[in-house]
Formats: C-alpha cells, sequence, structure tokens
C-alpha cells in the first residue's frame, strides 16, 4: 500500500460534516454585526474591501455611501471601519460630538513605524495628547520662537528659490524636487533654525525618502493599506512597501537627533530661535507638572509628525496649483493682474496682501476643494458608545471620514468635478471663504499647521507668477490632466516638467 493510499484510508468521512458546520459558524460570525451597526460592503474574507480601494478610495467610498448611507461600515482587512461621508455627517462626529470620535486606533504596523505612543499625530485622545497640541498649536503659530515671525521664515525661503528658477531659465524642470526642498527649508528654519542648500546630499537624501515613501509610485499606496491589515506586511508586495518606509524612518529620526543634538548644545534658555528651543525650555522648566510628556525621544516624533504632515500637503497642493495653472491661463492672467496692481512687478509678497487680491485667494481655495491631497482623514477611534444617524458605534470602533464626499457634492458646489476658483467670490467680487473647504480637516485632529501651510500657498505661489512665466515643456507630452492623480500616502499630480522664463 502506498503512502498516499494509506492516508487516504486513515481519512475519516465523519469529519467533513464538522468540517462544513465550522466553515458555516466562521462565515457566519465574518457576517455578523452587532444590533443597530450600519450597513455597507464587507468584500472578501480576510482582506474585506482592501482590493477594491486600490485606484481611486475616496471616489469608491463616496459611491458606496449612495447605496448604504452616510454612515456606512467597511470591512478593511478584518476590521470594521466606519466611513462618514457628507458634510452634515462628519460635521456632527468630529465637532459636535468630537469628544467621542476623536481618539486613535491601534495599528499594529503604525505602532512599529511611527511609535504609537510619541509624537502628536497618533497619540490617542487624552490628557498628554492635548497639552502636547495646546503647546505645538502656540509653538507655530510663532509664540515663543524667536524674533523671527512663520512669514519672515517663509519670505526668507522665498528668496533662494527664486534665484535658484533664475538659473533654470528655459530648462525643463521637474518643480517637485525643489518645492519639495524650499518647504523642507521653511520647516526646517521653524525646528532648527537654520536651511540647507539645495544641493545638500543631507537634504536631498530627505527630499528622496519623502517622494519614495509618500508622493509618487507604489509604496504609499502599499504601505497604507497595511494599516488596516497588519498581515499584509508578511505578504509581497507589501512587506517590500512596508520595509521600505519603515528604513525610511528611521533614517529621518536619526537625521533629526543630530540636528537636535547640536542644537542643544548652543541652547539659551534667555533667547529661543524655534520650536526645538522652545520644546527644550519646556522640558527644563521648573516646577511644571507636565515635564513627563516633554522629553527628548518626544521631541524627535513631534518634529518627525510635523515633518511628515507638512511636507508632502503643502508640495503636493503647490504642485497641483501650478498644473491648474497650465490648463487654466486666463487664472495666470487674473492673478499677475493683481500682483501688479497690489504688489508691483518689483515690490515683495507679504500675507497682508492676501485682503486684496480676492482672485488669488479663491483660486488657492479652489486648488484645496477641487484637489485636496488629504481627501480621507487619518484613523479616528471611537473613545465611548456614541449614537449618529441613528445609529450605534460602539467604544474603540474605527472611524475615517470622507472629505473628498463634502468637496465635491453636487448639493453644495455647482459642477464639483470642474475647476471654477470663481465660485469663491461674491456678487461684487469679493473673496469668501467656505467651511465646506475640509482639506485640513475639522475638529480637535484638524491639522495644527494650517496657517502655516497658508502662508505658504500664497506666498509661494504669488513669488512665482510674479517673477516668472510657466510653460509646458513643447518636447515632452501635454501636461498631466488634472483630473486624475496618484492615490498613495497622499492624493498628488502626475509628474511633469514646466519651463519658467523671468518676466522682463
Amino acid at each position: 500500500m502506498t503512502v498516499e493510499t494509506q492516508q487516504a484510508s486513515n481519512f475519516n468521512p465523519g469529519f467533513l460534516p464538522l468540517f462544513c458546520l465550522l466553515s458555516v459558524l466562521l462565515f457566519y460570525v465574518w457576517r455578523r454585526r452587532p444590533r443597530l451597526f450600519p450597513p455597507g460592503p464587507k468584500g472578501l474574507p480576510v482582506v474585506g474591501v482592501i482590493p477594491f480601494l486600490y485606484r481611486d478610495p475616496p471616489r469608491m467610498l463616496r459611491d458606496w455611501s449612495k447605496k448604504y448611507g452616510s454612515v456606512m461600515a467597511v470591512r478593511m482587512g478584518r476590521n470594521e471601519v466606519i466611513v462618514l461621508s457628507g458634510y452634515k455627517t462628519i460635521q456632527e462626529a468630529f465637532v459636535t460630538k468630537s469628544d467621542a470620535f476623536s481618539g486613535r486606533p491601534y495599528s499594529l504596523v503604525m505602532h512599529k513605524i511611527f511609535h504609537k505612543n510619541l509624537g502628536l499625530s497618533f497619540l490617542d485622545y487624552n490628557q498628554t495628547w492635548k497639552g502636547q497640541r495646546q503647546f505645538g498649536i502656540r509653538a507655530l503659530k510663532g509664540v515663543g520662537i524667536g524674533r523671527k515671525s512663520i512669514e519672515s521664515r517663509i519670505m526668507e525661503e522665498m528668496e533662494y528659490y527664486v534665484e535658484w528658477l533664475v538659473k533654470m531659465e528655459g530648462k525643463p524642470i521637474n518643480l517637485r524636487t525643489f518645492l519639495t526642498s524650499a518647504v523642507a527649508n521653511v520647516i526646517a528654519n521653524i525646528m532648527f533654525g537654520r536651511r540647507f542648500e539645495y544641493n545638500s546630499e543631507e537634504l536631498q537624501k530627505i527630499v528622496d525618502i519623502f517622494e519614495e515613501s509618500f508622493s509618487l509610485g507604489s509604496t504609499g499606496a502599499l504601505f497604507y493599506m497595511t494599516m488596516f491589515e497588519s498581515s499584509l506586511r508578511f505578504v509581497p508586495p507589501f512587506r517590500g512597501a512596508y520595509l521600505k518606509i519603515s528604513a525610511n524612518l528611521d533614517y529621518m529620526r536619526d537625521f533629526i537627533r543630530r540636528h537636535i543634538s547640536t542644537h542643544v548644545e548652543s541652547f539659551d534658555k534667555n533667547d529661543y530661535r524655534d520650536f526645538c528651543d522652545a520644546f527644550y525650555a519646556e522640558m527644563t522648566k521648573e516646577g511644571n507638572q507636565s515635564n513627563g510628556d516633554f522629553h527628548m525621544e518626544q521631541l524627535v516624533h513631534v518634529i518627525q509628525d510635523l515633518l511628515v504632515a507638512g511636507f508632502e500637503t503643502t508640495t503636493s497642493t503647490l504642485l497641483w496649483g501650478v498644473l491648474c495653472l497650465l490648463h487654466h491661463e486666463d487664472s495666470k492672467s487674473k492673478i499677475f493682474n493683481e500682483i501688479k496692481n497690489v504688489i508691483g512687478e518689483g515690490g515683495f509678497p507679504q500675507l497682508r496682501h492676501r485682503l486684496s487680491m480676492p482672485y488669488t485667494m479663491a483660486f488657492i481655495e479652489e486648488i484645496n476643494r477641487f484637489r485636496a491631497v488629504v481627501p480621507i482623514t487619518p484613523s479616528h477611534k471611537t473613545t465611548r458608545e456614541v449614537e449618529i444617524d441613528g445609529y450605534v458605534i460602539p467604544k474603540n470602533t474605527e472611524v475615517i471620514g470622507n472629505l473628498w464626499s463634502v468637496q465635491h457634492d453636487p448639493e453644495i458646489w455647482h459642477n464639483p468635478e470642474q475647476f471654477i476658483p470663481e465660485r469663491h467670490l461674491t456678487s461684487d467680487g469679493k473673496f469668501a471663504s467656505s467651511d465646506k473647504i475640509l482639506a485640513f480637516s475639522l475638529g480637535p485632529r484638524r491639522c495644527p499647521g494650517e496657517d502655516i501651510a497658508k502662508a505658504e500657498l500664497f506666498l509661494f505661489l504669488v513669488s512665482l507668477l510674479q517673477k516668472f512665466t510657466l510653460h509646458a515643456d513643447p518636447n515632452s507630452k501635454s501636461p498631466p490632466s488634472v483630473h486624475n492623480g496618484c492615490h498613495g500616502s497622499a492624493f498628488v499630480p502626475s509628474p511633469f516638467e514646466i519651463i519658467v522664463n523671468q518676466r522682463r
């Protein structure tokens, strides 16, 4: 008797009904949801709906919400994730009931890579997070971080950026790399009180890390999926993305530690130069009961979080703006006319000029509506059982908000798929900001660097159009469409090159 025959003869047919029963029970448990829990798609066993979200997550979630409602449950891997759509529902959860929706869920992947108990972005909703956020907002608004204002730090970098563009006149350039360098220097100036030359190896390594991890290619998108199903980190190609981003963030933290170390050696408690000094002063302040929350590794991770949040969002929003300018010649003319009339061709753009440049502000507002680079909020978590729209959400349930569903809602915006800056102007030509623009999220988890990002968008964009004309490279393909982009950790435009010429 062969081995195969012997094994077959040892099979007990009585186990077959038991196996079928267990399979049915497991399938029932997988399908079953609590009473009054929202409906929604379950997808496939183990991975849930993850395979269906690879190409265009916000649009797919919006389409599902049309069937299941503004509060729906979506199976991400083995976890149920509540997806909120529409302004009324998102505002109710993250603002009106913010105490119940502002937690951060535990993710094994995020815990391993970002160190969940450190920094600011991934801390849970508790007193430590509240203290760290309050300090961060105060510092980022310029209180106690030196004599230089945030505006002056951005304007200082603009001079270097314009100088570099002059050298590149007439040549096809990939604006992303150098915009990322400029934005990185603004953050470095705020954090460490210093900047790096654009051709420095240290800066270029950091820029490469961000482009590889969060901007282009599939790495960011694949890693994003592992956040919802941690077992994917063992499966190619997700494993490669997980290991790459893990190594990149380790390098970034070492980079931050080096600069903190040299910075602290010259610390003067009577002269704060930047965020690093303000944080270190808080660490060493006598009689401060919250000193235990302020320590060196916390500083490293706070700076890491601010770098990750500030680099990609601002750079990609500026790139979307440039791409929209290439497709809308009339917008270039209108913005330049405001520059001539308000600032002059030889003046220096300042934030106060925003009040007198309504079309420019409307253009930036429309970029944030039309192409928000973070169309879905980072994951929240319920801190208690809570009711919303007639559904009961248990404590410790993961929740995300589909901000894209608000900014492309035809009931709020006429022709939402079209880029129309004029929609943000009143009948008498004044700029009208909207609370339905959620590019920086809303509620307690709203982006703490919002004011800095808005200042950068205005000053960089105006400086670019004041000094240069922008053209698509005639020797390459037409600029990519403004209606498509790359979905990863952020929504970014496809790569393109431009030619800049000085205005004379």
